[in-house]
């Protein structure tokens, strides 16, 4: 999502998306659960620009096509 994000915008706002997702995390509570990290650190990049709800739409719908092809493939050569 931040190499399409980078495609355009110029490196200055890609900086400061990544300063602003390490600052989060910065002040997180350490924590064995992965899930607590994530969210925040999705919430962050979404907020970032609106653009990113789109690019993360766009990840999403391509992460479960994957998922569907991958099944598709298991089940014809089993």
């Amino acid at each position: 999502m931040l190499i399409s994000f980078s495609m355009f915008e110029d490196n200055k706002k890609i900086e400061e998306l990544l300063h602003q997702i390490f600052k989060k995390i910065l002040v997180l509570n350490p924590s064995k659960d992965a899930f607590s990290y994530w969210i925040a650190i999705t919430t962050t990049i979404l907020e970032f620009d609106q653009k990113m709800e789109k690019l993360w739409k766009q990840e999403k719908q391509a992460a479960l096509e994957s998922m569907k092809a991958a099944k598709i493939m298991k089940m014809t050569h089993e």
